[in-house]
């Protein structure tokens, strides 16, 4: 955890101190919200009219992008970066869509950075995707790793280390 702590201390102190509005989303905003499941990287949305500010700021730090990728469930434009050891996605969420197989169309992500909700987050706090919007984001993807969270953030399972 402490290369993620590295990490998340280094990216949000980028993005704050030049005003780049972000939200922590992915595995470490259901972590925020009970979920105990380890962590594989730092997702993070910044508005689309500051990702490519976002971009030159880690450039030093970029493995790949920025890019759009598309698979079956992603549309998506983003930017990998490592720090101290750590896998950070930074992705433009303002025009993220990911696919609902339920109702077959692709679902545009829609997130306000104006009024965030802080949480506690590996000892800094940090803005994160809201409750709702998360279990949304999650629910419509479906992966076997987005149920976990989600019960975890219902509180029907509280998983650690998983």
């Amino acid at each position: 955890m402490e290369k993620a702590r590295a990490a998340l201390r280094w990216v949000s102190g980028v993005f704050s101190e030049n005003e780049v509005p972000f939200l922590i989303a992915g595995g470490l905003a259901a972590n925020a919200y009970g979920s105990g499941r380890e962590l594989v990287d730092i997702d993070i949305w910044t508005s689309g009219a500051d990702f490519m500010k976002a971009c030159e700021l880690v450039k030093d730090y970029v493995v790949t992008g920025p890019t759009f990728y598309r698979s079956m469930k992603w549309d998506a434009e983003y930017v990998n970066l490592r720090y101290s050891g750590q896998e950070i996605d930074v992705g433009n969420g303002s025009n993220t869509k990911i696919f609902d197989d339920e109702n077959e169309r692709w679902f545009e992500i829609s997130l306000d950075y104006s009024n965030p909700t802080m949480k506690e987050l590996l000892g800094l706090r940090v803005p994160v995707i809201p409750k709702a919007k998360l279990i949304e984001y999650k629910g419509i993807l479906g992966r076997m790793v987005d149920a976990i969270d989600i019960r975890a953030i219902r509180g029907k399972q509280v998983l650690r280390g998983v």
